[in-house]
C-alpha cells in the first residue's frame, strides 16, 4: 500500500497537534489527514512518546497570569453564550500560548548542539587517530631501517666467515703437505 501524499507542513501539523497548540484551521486539517493518512497514529504515538519524555525531564513552567486571565475570560464568555448547553473549550485552550512552539525551537537547538559536538568530538579522534598513525610509520621506518643495517652486517660477517674458512682450509692443505713430507 502506497502512503498517501501528505501536505507540505504535515509535521508542523504533526507537532501541533502533539503539543495542543492548532488553531482551528489547523485542527481540521489535521483531522482530514488522519482520516487520508492512518498510518500517521504510529507516527504520532512514536513523537508523543518523545515529547512525554522531554517533557519528563524539562520541566514546563507555568503559564503567565495575563494567559490565564485570557482563558477565564474566554470561558466565562462561552458559559454565558451557552449556558443551556455544555461548556465548549476555546480554540486559546488548544494553542496552549504557543509553548510547544518555543520547546520546537529548542529541540532544533539542542539537536544543532549535539550533532556539533559530536563532529567536534570526532575530528580531535581522526586527529588523534591520524597523528598516532604518523609516529606509528616512523616507528616502523626506522625499525625497518634497523633491520636493514642488521642485514648488511650479517652479510658482511657471513663474507669474513667464508674467508676465514677458506684461509683455514688453506691452512689445511698446507700443513697436511708439511707433514707428509
Amino acid at each position: 500500500m502506497t502512503q498517501p501524499e501528505r501536505p507540505r507542513n504535515w509535521q508542523d501539523l504533526t507537532a501541533g497537534f502533539i503539543l495542543n497548540n492548532l488553531s482551528d484551521e489547523e485542527w481540521m486539517l489535521w483531522k482530514a489527514l488522519c482520516i487520508k493518512d492512518p498510518d500517521l497514529e504510529a507516527e504520532v504515538k512514536s513523537m508523543q512518546q518523545t515529547f512525554n519524555q522531554f517533557a519528563d525531564i524539562v520541566p514546563l513552567h507555568a503559564p503567565s497570569q495575563q494567559l490565564l486571565d485570557r482563558i477565564r475570560a474566554m470561558v466565562q464568555y462561552q458559559g454565558a453564550i451557552d449556558s443551556q448547553g455544555p461548556l465548549k473549550v476555546p480554540s486559546v485552550v488548544r494553542q496552549h500560548h504557543r509553548l510547544g512552539q518555543q520547546w520546537m525551537r529548542v529541540g532544533h537547538w539542542l539537536t544543532t548542539l549535539v550533532g556539533l559536538g559530536a563532529i567536534a568530538f570526532l575530528s580531535t579522534q581522526v586527529y588523534t587517530l591520524k597523528t598516532q598513525g604518523q609516529q606509528l610509520k616512523k616507528q616502523l621506518n626506522h625499525h625497518h631501517q634497523q633491520l636493514q643495517n642488521a642485514n648488511v652486517q650479517i652479510a658482511d660477517i657471513n663474507r669474513q666467515l667464508e674467508q676465514s674458512t677458506a684461509q683455514l682450509t688453506a691452512m689445511e692443505a698446507a700443513l697436511a703437505q708439511a707433514q707428509q713430507r
